[in-house]
């Protein structure tokens, strides 16, 4: 026991060292604000992640339960709506402040990516429910999108607290990041496609808006990461 504890003290710095990702005034302001948004949340409804993850797995019954247990536009939901914005892009602002990127508009881009990423999806089935006039069809994929940046919100302020406490390597937190960004994408797509197919949606315009609306920008995007990034 004792020589246990006398290699823990070996083990401590005795000095400090410059952070390997420094956090600039900027960002941490925003962290602490997801945090006050997160904490919000949970404070105006108890059981607020639990309904959320829940939610997350629901098909034809997401409208109802949403409306009866989460409504998109009140309270805890445009809490967690608007930590979607601001996680993500801090998200994105620590990968591309890596040496491998070394992108010299990392503002701009981590500002605009989110609401890209997620108004061009929402736009795109909103232009086609006014085409098309088939509101119910197109109501629960737009729901679905916006459920899914609220989780995706969440798992994004959780991976900008370990990145900036250094619990992770460079190569872990990137590799999260793809991974949990494409994962919410891929069983968001599944959960679409089953919906529309059971409403009677023909496959041939079901797979027209997948591959063009959100396989497509995600293949970009993992391509961009991967060859970008050596792994």
């Amino acid at each position: 026991m004792k020589g246990y504890i006398l290699t823990i003290f070996e083990t401590i710095p005795t000095e400090l060292t410059v952070r390997e990702h420094p956090i600039t005034v900027l960002v941490g302001l925003g962290m602490f604000l997801s945090f006050v948004l997160i904490s919000l949340a949970k404070l105006l409804q108890s059981d607020v992640y639990t309904v959320l993850l829940k939610s997350f797995f629901k098909g034809k019954q997401l409208f109802l339960y949403l409306k009866e247990s989460f409504p998109v536009f009140k309270g805890s939901s445009l809490l967690l709506f608007v930590n979607y914005l601001l996680s993500f892009s801090i998200l994105l602002y620590f990968v591309l402040s890596l040496p491998q990127f070394e992108m010299s508009h990392e503002l701009f881009i981590v500002t605009l990516t989110p609401i890209v990423f997620l108004f061009f999806g929402i736009g795109s089935l909103l232009v086609g429910m006014l085409l098309t006039g088939e509101r119910e069809v197109f109501a629960t994929p737009i729901l679905m999108k916006i459920n899914g940046a609220q989780l995706l919100g969440l798992y994004s302020s959780i991976l900008v607290f370990l990145w900036a406490l250094g619990f992770m390597n460079k190569l872990l937190f990137v590799e999260l990041c793809i991974w949990g960004i494409f994962t919410e994408n891929i069983l968001r797509i599944i959960r679409s496609f089953l919906f529309v197919l059971t409403a009677g949606v023909s496959w041939y315009y079901i797979i027209i808006y997948l591959c063009t609306l959100e396989i497509l920008p995600l293949l970009v995007l993992y391509y961009y990461l991967a060859i970008d990034f050596s792994f």
